[in-house]
């Protein structure tokens, strides 16, 4: 069995924004936040305008202690930065400025004491009236202070184009090897445009993330009623690989991908196994990146699931990286000090350790910059042509004059080899 090699450290916490749409944690206690669409929970975050579909919203704060939390939503252009041109009360139905998260739960029977919070969006308290991209931040408030603690990104739209997606592996710089290239076909024929170069744009992003998603490519053709993307280099990506996983359902025995797990006064410990480079695709299902609460026996896994430091460990043979981070939906591809892993010259690994509710956990190895930019699967992931991967096509709409994006129309597409 591996050895335990820890300090009782909480990692360092990077207070961060809400960076091209990805949902993220802004301080050390508050933790596992989710957001919830559809029928199974893991569909893409995308709401019809006046339909009365929503999102659940959850996320766990430290101890037994009551805090008060209340949330505030803004609307925010393609580029996620808040809209300074409208009006709250022409994007927003709000009884407030600010509405209160009013369901909460005591952990039950967990050795780490937490409180579990949730609420839906929208709801009767706040209604979206415009389509777009829209930022929900929660606060704590305390003492006449609010203080931000996380942000979820959601999409409003509106079913106002056609669009078709396709996902090939025979791109314009490759074929069959490492990439995957994308073709568009955006049908405006129902709206009214004069320019639809300029008014039309698309955000393509592949498996939710937005550190290597393509903002705005210039389409390669107008037919007068779509526009098109053909053979365009700016739809390449990266194949990657599918997605590393883990489990842990009991703190009595190691689960999936789990070499062990000891307790260590005041909270257990889960070390990994050890992973390594990965020199060949190797396909194996994943739901590209997701982490679902779990617990043995368990019949409600939000508040009955136990906190556990989880060690990941990564053989550094034949690597050299000075930025690598453990990634995936859940760490909201968050590139700062909480998910770096350090170098550790005795054993030539690279380590990591995060405090973490059990579950199942779907997670990769990137390098990149600590800026948000785009980070690479190649050096440790390896990039596959086979490689299964999701690609959601965003349309905003501005016309001449107007003051905000709309969300005219999404589409989500899986390429799958066959």
């Amino acid at each position: 069995m591996r050895r335990f090699i820890f300090c009782f450290l909480f990692p360092l916490w990077a207070a961060t924004v809400c960076a091209g749409g990805q949902n993220r944690t802004l301080v050390p206690y508050v933790r596992s936040l989710r957001v919830e669409c559809g029928d199974g929970g893991l569909a893409f975050p995308a709401l019809r305008l006046g339909s009365g579909e929503h999102v659940r919203i959850s996320f766990d704060a430290d101890s037994h202690d009551y805090r008060r939390f209340v949330y505030k939503a803004e609307h925010c252009g393609m580029d996620w930065e808040p809209n300074e041109d409208v009006f709250d009360a022409e994007y927003l139905r709000a009884a407030a400025d600010y509405a209160v998260v009013e369901d909460y739960a005591e952990s039950i029977n967990t050795t780490w004491l937490y409180t579990h919070y949730s609420f839906e969006f929208p709801n009767a308290d706040m209604q979206p009236l415009l389509s777009g991209n829209y930022k929900l931040t929660v606060f704590e408030d305390s003492d006449d202070d609010l203080r931000p603690v996380a942000e979820v990104c959601l999409y409003v739209y509106e079913p106002l184009v056609g669009i078709g997606l396709t996902a090939s592996a025979d791109t314009d710089v490759d074929r069959y090897v490492s990439s995957q290239q994308l073709s568009l076909n955006l049908n405006y024929s129902a709206l009214s445009l004069l320019n639809p170069r300029e008014e039309l744009r698309v955000a393509v992003l592949q498996n939710r993330r937005t550190d290597n998603a393509r903002m705005a490519p210039p389409p390669t053709a107008d037919t007068g009623s779509a526009l098109l993307w053909e053979h365009a280099r700016n739809l390449i990506f990266e194949a990657g690989n599918e997605y590393r996983k883990f489990e842990i359902l009991s703190t009595r025995y190691p689960g999936m991908h789990v070499d062990g797990i000891r307790w260590y006064d005041p909270v257990y410990h889960a070390a990994l196994q050890t992973d390594s480079r990965r020199r060949n695709y190797l396909y194996d299902e994943d739901n590209d990146g997701i982490f679902v609460p779990r617990a043995e026996k368990s019949g409600d896994a939000d508040v009955e699931a136990d906190y556990l430091f989880v060690h990941f460990t990564l053989d550094a043979a034949g690597l050299s990286a000075d930025s690598l981070f453990v990634a995936g939906a859940w760490t909201g591809y968050d590139f700062s000090a909480p998910y770096r892993m350090s170098y550790d010259t005795e054993t030539d690994t690279y380590g990591a350790t995060l405090l973490l509710k059990q579950g199942y956990y779907e997670y990769l190895y990137l390098t990149g910059a600590d800026s948000p930019v785009e980070s690479r699967t190649a050096a440790i992931e390896g990039d596959y042509y086979q490689t299964e991967n999701e690609y959601t096509v965003l349309v905003y709409w501005r016309t001449p004059g107007s003051r905000y994006d709309r969300l005219a129309g999404w589409r989500t597409a899986k390429y799958i080899n066959k």
